[in-house]
C-alpha cells in the first residue's frame, strides 16, 4: 500500500469513529424523551404563567428567578444573574415534577466592560440530562461528554439537584428581593 492510501484510510477510520462517537451521546437512553419533552416546553412558552422574584443578594449586580407553569405544574425555572464579569443564565426543566434538562450559559463581559455588544460575547454552556435524579449525560460547549470521572459527575448532580430544590422552594415560598 502507498503512504497516501494509508493516511486516506486512517483519516476515514478517525471520522467514522467520532461520528458514531457524536451520535451515541446524543441517542444516549432517555436522551431522545427528554429533548422531546424540552422542545414540547419551548413551544409552550407564552401559554405559561410566568412567577418571577428577583434575587439581589444572589450576585454583585441583581438576579432573578423566573418560574413557568403549565397547568399549575412548574416545566421551567430560570435564573439569571449579572455579576462584575458577565451574566450567568441557567434553565431547569421539568417533566412531572422531576428534573429533565439544565442548560448552564456564561456570558463573559468583552474586555472593554461594553455589556450591550453581544455579537462579541461568547457563550459558554453546559447541558446536563437527568433522569430519575440521576445524570446521564453531560456535554460541554463543545459537545465533548464528561465521563470516567464518577466523583465529578455525582458532585455535579448533587449541586444541580440542590440548586433546583432551592429555586423551586423561593417560588413556592416567593422570597427574593
Amino acid at each position: 500500500m502507498r503512504t497516501p492510501e494509508i493516511i486516506k484510510k486512517y483519516w476515514i477510520f478517525l471520522l467514522c469513529l467520532f461520528s458514531t462517537r457524536a451520535m451515541a451521546q446524543e441517542t444516549s437512553p432517555g436522551v431522545k424523551e427528554i429533548q422531546t419533552a424540552y422542545n414540547s416546553i419551548q413551544k409552550g412558552l407564552e401559554t405559561y404563567r410566568i412567577q418571577k422574584i428577583n434575587i439581589d443578594e444572589a450576585s454583585a449586580e441583581r438576579g432573578s428567578i423566573k418560574g413557568y407553569y403549565k397547568k399549575n405544574r412548574l416545566v421551567l425555572m430560570v435564573d439569571e444573574y449579572f455579576g462584575e464579569t458577565g451574566k450567568v443564565k441557567n434553565e431547569y426543566y421539568f417533566e412531572k415534577d422531576k428534573l429533565i434538562f439544565v442548560l448552564e450559559q456564561k456570558f463573559p463581559y468583552n474586555a472593554d466592560s461594553s455589556r450591550s455588544n453581544s455579537n462579541k460575547t461568547p457563550i459558554i454552556s453546559e447541558r446536563m440530562y437527568f433522569q430519575n435524579d440521576e445524570l446521564i449525560l453531560w456535554l460541554f460547549q463543545d459537545k465533548n461528554q464528561v465521563r470516567n470521572n464518577p466523583d465529578l459527575i455525582r458532585n455535579k448532580t448533587k449541586e444541580v439537584l440542590e440548586t433546583a430544590r432551592e429555586m423551586k422552594k423561593s417560588l413556592i415560598n416567593k422570597k427574593g428581593s
